[in-house]
């Protein structure tokens, strides 16, 4: 069964769709895959890494190590075209790790139109500003976002000021 599938099948009830994979997991004798690493070693290096303190302090080293713990960054960076990261003809076949390395070296080198790093994107994201500074436009118009560090907003707060909820944590 695809995602769409999946998808058509649970949106009418999403309580007993996570109710039954969490059923599943329950009786599974051990992970399936990399899940008791990811969620006992993986996810505290990204919480870290992506603290209020952390973040916009961040220099590549550390950066590089974020993108590492992050299955979408990883997932992401090997549909990056080669040409893109400045890869040459025969670089292409790197492991996961390594070109997950490539693009993290070009990602935090890229800025915004604004100027802003990516790790100052990312720290709007989890702790910017209110909804009202969420506007439609480009930056000053409709549509951009005035970037404005807003301290002890966390997360769930952005979500919901997005009017994002997404009900599972």
């Amino acid at each position: 069964m695809g995602y769409r599938d999946l998808f058509r099948a649970n949106t009418s009830n999403r309580e007993a769709a996570l109710k039954s994979a969490l059923d599943w997991w329950r009786g599974l004798p051990t992970p399936p895959r990399n899940e008791h690493d990811h969620i006992n070693n993986w996810a505290p290096t990204v919480s870290n890494l992506l603290s209020c303190d952390n973040l916009l302090n961040m220099w590549g080293a550390q950066f590089e190590n974020l993108c590492l713990h992050v299955h979408a960054v990883r997932d992401h960076a090997r549909q990056v075209a080669d040409t893109t990261l400045g890869l040459q003809h025969g670089m292409a076949r790197m492991t996961k790790e390594q070109r997950t390395k490539v693009f993290a070296d070009y990602l935090f080198t890229q800025r915004s139109q604004d100027g802003t790093t990516c790790c100052g994107v990312i720290d709007f994201v989890l702790y910017g500003g209110d909804k009202k500074e969420i506007e439609t436009g480009r930056r000053g118009q409709p549509g951009a976002i005035k970037l404005r560090r807003s301290a002890g907003r966390g997360i769930d707060e952005r979500c919901s000021a997005v009017g994002y909820y997404p009900g599972l944590f």
